[in-house]
C-alpha cells in the first residue's frame, strides 16, 4: 500500500495533509524517515510512525455504545444530536466513516452498535438471520395473557412472537428477532400497556457490559463481532 494511502487509512489527516507532513520528514517506517508518498509500506509487518507515535491499521471499527436518551440513531439530524456526537474522541475523519447499525428510538437507551463496515451491519440487520434483540422494558398498566402466539394488529401489521420474561408487575424483558418500527412499544400496547422506559441490553450472544456507562462505549475486536451471529 502507498504511504500516503497508508496514512489516510490511519485518519490522521487528509491526502494533502500527510502528504505535506512525509514532505517535512514526520513519518517513519521502521524507524527510517522516508520522504516518498508512493512508498510502499507492508500493512502487516511494517511500524509507521508520525512525530514518533506509532500508528496502528485497521480498515474496520466497531464500537458498542451505550446509548443515552435524547440521541437520534442517524449520521446527521436537523434538529437533534446524533450518536456521532459521543466519539469527540475519536480521529474526525474516521467519525465521519461511522454509522449506526440499524435504530434505537430518541427515547430509547442502550446497546447500538456503531461502524463503518457496510457489509457486517447488513449482516446484523438481515430479517433472514433472526438474529435476537433483547430489551429490559418498564411499562404501565395491567398487560393480558399471552401465550406465544404471532400478534396481529388491527391495521394488519403481524409480528413473530417475541420471547417475554416477566420481571415484576412493571418491568419485563422482551426478545424479537424482527425489529421493525416500534415494536416493542407496539406489542406492549397490544397487550394493553405503555412503554415508559425501553433499554436494549442484549444483541445475539453479546450482552451490553454493566460497567458500561450511559453515553460511553467500547471498541469490540474482529473476533468479538462474530458472537453477535452465535447461536
Amino acid at each position: 500500500m502507498r504511504l500516503d494511502k497508508y496514512l489516510t487509512s490511519c485518519y490522521i489527516g487528509s491526502r494533502k495533509e500527510v502528504r505535506g507532513w512525509i514532505k517535512e520528514k514526520k513519518i517513519k517506517v521502521n524507524g527510517i524517515v522516508v520522504k516518498d508518498a508512493e512508498y510502499a509500506v507492508d500493512e502487516i509487518n511494517d511500524q509507521v510512525s508520525f512525530q514518533d507515535k506509532v500508528l496502528h491499521y485497521q480498515v474496520y471499527h466497531y464500537f458498542l455504545l451505550n446509548k443515552p436518551k435524547g440521541y437520534v440513531s442517524a449520521t446527521q439530524d436537523n434538529y437533534q444530536p446524533t450518536i456521532l456526537a459521543l466519539f469527540q474522541d475519536l480521529p474526525p475523519l474516521l467519525v465521519q466513516t461511522l454509522f449506526p447499525v440499524g435504530r434505537l428510538d430518541i427515547d430509547t437507551e442502550g446497546m447500538l452498535i456503531v461502524t463503518n463496515d457496510g457489509d457486517f451491519a447488513h449482516r446484523l440487520t438481515s430479517p433472514h438471520l433472526h438474529i435476537e434483540k433483547r430489551y429490559l422494558v418498564t411499562y404501565e398498566g395491567m398487560l393480558k395473557s399471552y401465550q406465544g402466539e404471532p400478534i396481529v394488529l388491527k391495521d394488519g401489521t403481524t409480528f413473530l412472537p417475541p420471547q417475554i420474561e416477566p420481571i415484576d408487575n412493571q418491568n419485563l424483558y422482551m426478545t424479537l428477532t424482527e425489529g421493525k418500527f416500534h415494536e416493542v412499544k407496539r406489542i406492549i400496547a397490544y397487550l394493553g400497556g405503555k412503554v415508559t422506559a425501553l433499554k436494549r441490553v442484549q444483541i445475539g450472544s453479546v450482552m451490553l457490559p454493566k460497567n458500561l456507562e450511559v453515553g460511553h462505549y467500547l471498541e469490540l475486536s474482529v473476533e468479538k463481532i462474530q458472537h453477535f451471529f452465535a447461536i
